[in-house]
């Protein structure tokens, strides 16, 4: 089945890999104002989720100095240390045969040929670039864009002067960030979405602080939406599915699977998620029903579906307990299994654990039964099952 994502207001889109920024078959310039004691990622393009691959990009600070990498082809790095907790323009260009030039402040500081293609699959992030290779970002970040052209060393001083050229593809300038929505001021696609980052004040306006474990996830560019078909009987089925709340990222990288991953945080997070199937001339029905949860305000209290409610088996069954002989160094009793109960469960266990009172314990069977057993702490007589 097709899938669709519906928007609710709030995040519940995920990035698509398609009409991403190209890193690799085209000229390229990366420009930022960065202010950090530690360093990290400052834009990636890398896999959707998961570890660093082949064929990844990632502009960075490690050690203190500017560094770009690609995956399984190599690094460069250089320059005077920026992490000094001072604003730093940083800027990397890169040649679509793969020479990259590094500069810090305006001064080209080094670099080297990293000859490499983009992967399609492959989306933009600031401040993250993958779980298991090169940190994500803390400190803030400023004004950063992207160019589709190797910018002139003297462009490159111009922006570091806070002034320079304005053809950039991308701007994020991060002075109007409203909830988690990060707008390219260039238009036309390439918006962000804030996972985590905090917006202060930066080198001119706003910027955003990066906490370590925060990124803004780039989208690509912008397509021109295709109305559904009218004849609801025409339409292919489609799973349909939306986010109320928190910070939840739906990943669609194998194209036929939908997952909900939910980035690691300090606070509780609570959010809503509402799925529904059907063909897709009827998405509109789903959309009303996400508005209406919307509009209802706060999600039910969950706490109350956790003291439990009236029993759906009351009855009880009771077995004996077959003591052993105590003439040896240790003796072993036999607690008799209700294999005759109501509901034929098979009583294969499985698991087997104690409350605190030690008098009762929980068990469970291969099929997946859930027993009460009360009275294990007498040396002989009976013992009660209740199955919940």
């Amino acid at each position: 089945k097709n899938i669709v994502l519906v928007k609710s207001g709030q995040t519940s889109a995920s990035v698509s890999p398609s009409g991403q920024l190209d890193f690799g078959s085209k000229d390229t310039t990366l420009s930022a104002w960065i202010k950090t004691k530690a360093g990290g990622t400052i834009i990636s393009k890398a896999a959707t989720a998961g570890i660093w691959v082949r064929n990844g990009k990632t502009f960075f600070v490690r050690g203190g100095r500017l560094g770009y990498d690609v995956g399984w082809v190599g690094q460069v790095s250089g320059g005077p240390r920026v992490n000094d907790g001072k604003w730093h323009h940083v800027a990397a260009s890169r040649k679509r045969s793969g020479q990259v030039t590094l500069y810090v402040d305006g001064k080209s500081v080094g670099g080297g040929g990293l000859a490499s293609r983009d992967d399609a699959g492959h989306i933009v992030r600031l401040g993250y670039t993958a779980t298991d290779f090169m940190p994500a970002f803390n400190g803030e970040m400023d004004e950063v864009r992207v160019f589709k052209r190797v910018l002139s060393a003297k462009e490159i001083a111009g922006l570091a002067a806070g002034k320079g050229p304005e053809d950039s593809a991308a701007h994020w300038s991060f002075d109007a960030v409203k909830g988690t929505a990060v707008t390219n001021l260039k238009g036309g696609g390439y918006d962000g979405t804030n996972r985590g980052a905090k917006s202060v004040t930066g080198k001119t306006g706003q910027a955003l602080q990066f906490n370590g474990n925060a990124q803004v996830m780039i989208a690509g560019k912008g397509k021109v939406k295709v109305a559904a078909p009218k004849d609801p009987s025409a339409n292919e089925p489609v799973v349909a599915a939306a986010v109320l709340g928190g910070s939840g990222l739906w990943d669609l990288a194998d194209g036929a699977n939908l997952r909900l991953r939910i980035p690691a945080a300090n606070k509780a997070l609570k959010l809503q998620v509402l799925i529904w199937k059907g063909k897709r001339g009827e998405i509109g029905e789903f959309e009303k029903a996400v508005a209406a949860v919307k509009d209802a305000g706060d999600p039910p209290n969950l706490l109350a579906l956790t003291t439990g409610g009236p029993a759906k088996w009351e009855e009880t069954v009771e077995t004996s307990i077959q003591s052993g002989l105590a003439t040896g160094p240790y003796a072993t009793d036999t607690f008799l299994l209700p294999d005759n109960n109501p509901w034929k469960s098979w009583m294969r266990l499985g698991g087997f654990d104690f409350f605190k009172d030690n008098k009762r314990a929980a068990v469970c069977t291969w099929q997946g039964d859930v027993w009460i057993v009360s009275g294990l702490s007498q040396p002989k007589g009976k013992l009660t099952w209740r199955r919940i």
